[in-house]
């Protein structure tokens, strides 16, 4: 109801200015205060940097303007219903002022608490001023901080931001600025701004961050505020193998380290769906016998649910025998309900043969045992 009800009562007092210029003792003080206002926002607009802020003088001269021209209304509502017999002209006067400050309470409190954020409706609101100038002082940061303070997996690493010192009032963690450094190393989530995007503080990253799917946005009164995205998970190899509906295993890395195998996948949930999905590595022989095993869940269990565009990549420890046979070995991956056992479809990747240990596995690698 709020969105229907809110105009710029600023601009349609301007344009109801002739009628208050109508009377000549109204002139010699509305005329001057405009021709003020007109000049001021004239030499401004030859400036390089052509900010909102800097018209901020003329708004007192504007907005007695606008009242002039609301009361001048409200007169000569109040002359009209006198001649027609409508009753008294004071009462629909003050009627008529009632309704006019009644308009401004609801336009005030639609745009609460971001007062910042209006922009003239008659001329797009905020979504044609994100396009011209530049919008956005933190609002919408305590939204962030409050989604990215719920979840669960935020102390994975830091958060990468282009606004450091606004955002780490809002989260229980470290934050870094966000840049084409810090965009290739491990972090948990990373908060696009809408002020520094325009201004193009840092648009290698920016693009980097971009080519993954938001999984959080504030956006409000048309201005695309903030919005949260992860980055994927580091990896050395690739792999490229979808199962399922869009579990999308972008590659992994591995290490021996003495007697135990380290693989982490760089996993990237392409759409939404249940959580609780285990992934399964086998360490194969060369004659097919499984010497080492392990089986953890995607996320480490720690969500029921998953959106497109997240991004996960646990370690998995497979220890290896200790007489483990000098050879060539095989790491291959699959993906199962527990519930169940039923593993998951291959729909991208090239798939082991199934005698080798069944159905819808993919290759990681392979290593030497010395």
């Amino acid at each position: 109801m709020a969105a229907r009800l809110r105009c710029d009562t600023g601009s349609v007092g301007l344009l109801l200015l002739p009628l208050a210029l109508r009377e000549r003792s109204a002139r010699r003080v509305l005329l001057p205060l405009a021709g003020f206002a007109l000049f001021f926002a004239i030499v401004m607009s030859f400036g390089a940097n052509k900010l909102d802020r800097y018209l901020l003088p003329i708004w007192p001269a504007l907005t007695v303007l606008a009242a002039a021209g609301w009361m001048a209304l409200v007169q000569v509502v109040g002359r009209w219903t006198s001649r027609h017999s409508w009753g008294r002209g004071g009462v629909v006067q003050v009627l008529a002022l009632v309704s006019v400050c009644a308009v401004l309470l609801i336009n005030d409190l639609y745009y609460q608490p971001y007062y910042l954020a209006y922009f003239n409706p008659l001329l797009g609101g905020g979504a044609t001023a994100q396009r011209v100038m530049l919008v956005g002082w933190g609002e919408g940061l305590e939204q962030v901080g409050a989604w990215l303070s719920a979840r669960p997996d935020i102390g994975i690493g830091p958060i990468l931001s282009w606004i450091p010192p606004t955002l780490v009032h809002f989260v229980p963690q470290q934050v870094n600025d966000l840049n084409k450094i810090s965009v290739h190393q491990p972090s948990s989530y990373v908060v696009l701004y809408s002020r520094s995007s325009q201004k193009k503080d840092g648009p290698e990253a920016e693009a980097l961050v971009r080519q993954n799917l938001p999984l959080f946005t504030v956006k409000r009164y048309g201005i695309d505020y903030a919005s949260v995205y992860q980055l994927p998970r580091p990896f050395a190899e690739p792999v490229d193998a979808v199962f399922g509906q869009g579990l999308h295993l972008r590659g992994m890395s591995h290490a021996l380290l003495h007697s135990t195998l380290v693989i982490t996948p760089s996993w990237d949930v392409q759409a939404a769906q249940a959580g609780g999905v285990f992934q399964f590595v086998h360490v194969l022989s060369a004659d097919g016998k499984h010497v080492a095993q392990a089986d953890l869940p995607l996320d480490d269990g720690l969500f029921s649910t998953w959106q497109a565009g997240q991004q996960f990549g646990r370690p998995l420890s497979l220890p290896l025998p200790a007489n483990l046979p000098t050879g060539s070995y095989r790491v291959v991956l699959g993906v199962y309900t527990p519930a169940t056992g039923k593993r998951y479809p291959m729909m991208r990747g090239t798939a082991i043969p199934q005698a080798d240990d069944g159905p819808n596995v993919v290759q990681l690698t392979t290593f030497k045992s010395p």
